[in-house]
């Protein structure tokens, strides 16, 4: 049962450091890439990652409130959506 938990713990560890480093890498590199390879000017550069940093929080603070009201299934597939629609506009 220990080592159950043990390996339920590093799952978890994973998991949220992942998430954390994948968070704080598009906001370090998402004002680069928008400078560089797309073109934009530094304004444009600093809306995009101030518009990054809205979008988490208000996942942040809603998010388990929609999960309470919605199916995890249906939440889950509404994510991938709007992050495959995200990506989408980024590289387009």
């Amino acid at each position: 049962m220990r080592a159950r938990i043990a390996i339920c713990l590093l799952f978890a560890a994973l998991g949220l450091t992942n998430a954390a480093w994948s968070s704080r890498t598009v906001g370090q590199w998402s004002a680069v890439y928008a400078t560089d390879s797309a073109g934009a000017n530094a304004a444009l550069a600093a809306g995009i990652y101030t518009a990054f940093t809205v979008a988490i929080l208000a996942v942040r603070l809603v998010g388990d409130l929609i999960m309470r009201r919605v199916a995890v299934r249906t939440f889950l597939q509404w994510s991938l959506l709007i992050a495959a629609l995200g990506i989408a506009t980024v590289i387009l």
